[in-house]
């Protein structure tokens, strides 16, 4: 199983994966809230080559997620095609 954590801001978030031996596989890097910034993180979760039913992504519950473009994008990607 990989671990992936986002930290939710207005204008950027920090992401990174980690395995259950609590290694690191993606370390934190920054991405954008724009839509470079989520092809940025696409492209970070396609370098774990790995089945999509061994990840679980947690991410903070923020009161502006719902109509944040946030959470248009992150809803709006396929994950099952990352892979």
């Amino acid at each position: 199983m990989i671990y992936i954590g986002i930290d939710i801001a207005k204008r950027s978030h920090v992401a990174c994966a980690m395995r259950e031996d609590n290694s690191l596989a993606i370390h934190p890097f920054e991405f954008s809230e724009t839509s470079a910034g989520y092809e940025k993180l696409r492209s970070r979760l396609q370098s774990l080559e790995c089945d999509p039913g061994e990840i679980l992504i947690g991410m903070e519950a923020t009161g502006m997620l719902p109509t944040s473009p946030t959470n248009q994008e992150i809803t709006s990607i396929k994950w099952e095609s990352l892979f």
